[in-house]
């Protein structure tokens, strides 16, 4: 079955409303299919972070569902269940992060019954992942006229994905110590504040296209939640006029939101790609990496609770001895009440860390 994919071009996409089972008579015919069209349409986001964005735009006109809902739950190593490939059977569209962080999700949408429309926000967000999440990527192409993202160029010339970010997104791993397949660049979007924005537009463009008659609402909603978004980028800018900071991260969680604040990633390319392996930074690696801290070269260190193991922990101690602020961040919304809360209150943390 061929995948319908929305990647870093989009546009109209055909959303399918299932219809039940015809009866035997036009009465009931009639009654049903009037049911089933008034029901509402079904978005599906691999994590909550995802299903927030979604919420912001679709609001009461759609039901958002999700799998990863829990802090204690790894994206990157989840395994998917029969409950959840039932949870991808509703939808009609179906976000993914992407880059890897998530292909058990991909897979669920290959999978699926239905042919949902797939938003990808690392596509989305104009980075080419070339094969790392083995589906095809000539699907999806064809919105290029409606987005007009010519092969995502102009969100890259906006955001200089490839230059601006050089230090935090040439780092390929993450802190977990298990393997999985991810872009050459950092592919946790979801602290991306434009890669955000792009994903909010591409659920308000394809609800708009299925759902016509909540198309102003689905509009309206998108570009409301972009103020809020362009709130937190004006956060992020205030960070940044106090001048040149530089941080250690136990993984590359944040590097977007940092590149935002201005704030340098002095974290070892070794450490991070180390991290990555079974067996974890070296021993040397790791005293370099320590040492970064006990010597005073960075501001803050940055820990993603969600992965803590003995070789973050020896940096947290580290920190702690040293007086350096520990900012702790989440891969899931981890009680915050969304999306925008949710960044906002990482920002906070981050501008007190620097007081």
């Amino acid at each position: 079955m061929k995948l319908q994919t929305v990647g870093a071009l989009f546009g109209a996409a055909a959303l399918a409303v299932s219809m039940s089972a015809c009866s035997t008579t036009n009465d009931t015919q009639t009654k049903d299919a009037a049911g089933d069209a008034a029901a509402k349409p079904t978005v599906y986001a691999s994590t909550d972070v995802w299903a927030s964005v979604a919420k912001a735009v679709v609001g009461d006109k759609a039901d958002v569902i999700t799998s990863i809902d829990q802090p204690n739950l790894d994206p990157h190593s989840y395994e998917a269940s029969v409950k959840d490939k039932k949870l991808v059977n509703q939808a009609s569209v179906v976000i993914v992060n992407g880059g890897g962080y998530d292909d058990w999700a991909l897979q669920l949408a290959k999978s699926a019954g239905k042919k949902p429309t797939v938003l990808n926000a690392v596509e989305l967000a104009g980075i080419d992942c070339g094969d790392a999440e083995g589906h095809d990527h000539e699907v999806g192409h064809e919105h290029e006229d409606a987005h007009e993202h010519e092969e995502g160029h102009e969100h890259e010339e906006a955001h200089e994905h490839e230059e601006a970010h050089e230090e935090g997104h040439e780092h390929e791993g993450h802190h977990h110590h298990h393997h999985h397949h991810h872009c050459a660049v950092n592919e946790h979007v979801f602290y991306d504040l434009h890669a955000v924005s792009e994903v909010a537009k591409a659920v308000a463009s394809t609800m708009s296209k299925a759902d016509s008659d909540n198309a102003a609402a689905y509009q309206d909603a998108a570009k409301a939640f972009q103020g809020k978004l362009d709130e937190l980028e004006s956060q992020a800018e205030q960070i940044k006029a106090r001048g040149e900071k530089h941080s250690l991260a136990t993984e590359p969680l944040a590097n977007y939101l940092l590149e935002d604040a201005g704030i340098h990633d002095l974290t070892p390319e070794e450490y991070v790609e180390q991290s990555e392996t079974e067996s974890g930074p070296s021993v040397k690696t790791q005293a370099d990496t320590k040492a970064l801290i006990t010597d005073g070269k960075v501001d803050m260190l940055l820990l993603n609770s969600q992965t803590e193991d003995p070789v973050s922990q020896d940096l947290q101690d580290a920190a702690k001895a040293k007086g350096i602020p520990v900012v702790t961040l989440t891969e899931t919304l981890a009680g915050a009440s969304d999306y925008v809360s949710w960044i906002g209150a990482a920002l906070d943390q981050i501008d007190n860390a620097l007081k």
